[in-house]
């Protein structure tokens, strides 16, 4: 097993891409810390999922934008297992809303949530960790490209980047990695598009691999990332997104003239 007696901790893992990720640590041997704002059952989910596969979980509760829930959350890590080897800072909300309508109590709230977030938890959790250890932190392609009406997404995920970069440096010693996954379109509770959906294959056309992405594409990454066989990768921003960020925003999927292609610069052989 590849993270044979690790101790991690997972933000936001009671659904989604972070319930995925605690349960595919947990399958390699990890004993895994599962966190929740609100959804108590899921957490609890992910907990007895993570049980039955012969691991150790702790439920904890907390809003990672708030410090101190953070000391409060990590209290609980110290009183149980003293150490931690891996941090997934997960934890990630995606309000739509056009700018001008944007308070500063939502930014303050995007920001908190996605970016502060991962600051708190990162400042709680490294004087736990000892050379070996590894940050996973959770961005999106949003942080990179975007859409219309996502100023306060895009600004935290862009942030958490340039955070994880610096992260490494100033933790290099230490021998502690940091990385970043950037999901593409990745269906889960809260968004989802399937193939009943009117819109389902012009998204896919837009996406090289052909579908959305999974849950279950993005936990063996971050196994990967957590995990020794990813010990000379660290200030790095991986991109899982089944090519959706390659293609150019063009009026058709493939190119600018026609689905078939723009074949009018070649020659005529």
């Amino acid at each position: 097993m590849k993270l044979a007696n690790k101790i991690a901790l997972v933000t936001g893992s009671s659904v989604g891409i972070g319930a995925g990720i605690a349960r595919a640590l947990a399958a390699e041997g990890a004993d895994v810390i599962v966190h929740y704002r609100r959804d108590r059952a899921g957490a609890d989910e992910t907990a007895g999922r993570i049980e039955q596969m012969g691991r150790d979980a702790l439920v904890v509760q907390a809003d990672v934008g708030v410090a101190a829930d953070v000391r409060r959350m990590f209290d609980q890590v110290r009183e149980r297992y003293s150490r931690l080897d891996i941090l997934v800072n997960n934890v990630g909300i995606y309000p739509r809303k056009p700018f001008l309508e944007c308070a500063e109590d939502d930014w303050d709230y995007v920001i908190n949530t996605n970016l502060k977030s991962m600051f708190l938890c990162c400042r709680q959790a490294v004087p736990l960790m000892t050379e070996g250890g590894a940050i996973l932190n959770i961005s999106s392609i949003l942080g990179f490209n975007t859409l219309k009406n996502c100023t306060m997404y895009a600004a935290s995920k862009g942030g958490v980047e340039g955070f994880s970069r610096a992260l490494a440096v100033d933790l290099a010693q230490k021998g502690i990695r940091v990385n970043v996954l950037r999901p593409g379109m990745v269906n889960v509770e809260r968004d989802t598009v399937s193939p009943d959906d009117p819109l389902y294959d012009e998204i896919c056309a837009r996406i090289l691999a052909g579908r959305p992405g999974t849950v279950e594409d993005m936990a063996p990454m971050a196994v990967l990332l957590c995990s020794e066989d990813a010990g000379f990768i660290t200030g790095q921003t991986i991109c899982a997104d089944g090519g959706q960020n390659v293609l150019l925003s063009a009026p058709f999927a493939m190119g600018f003239s026609s689905p078939e292609g723009d074949l009018k610069d070649l020659p005529d052989h």
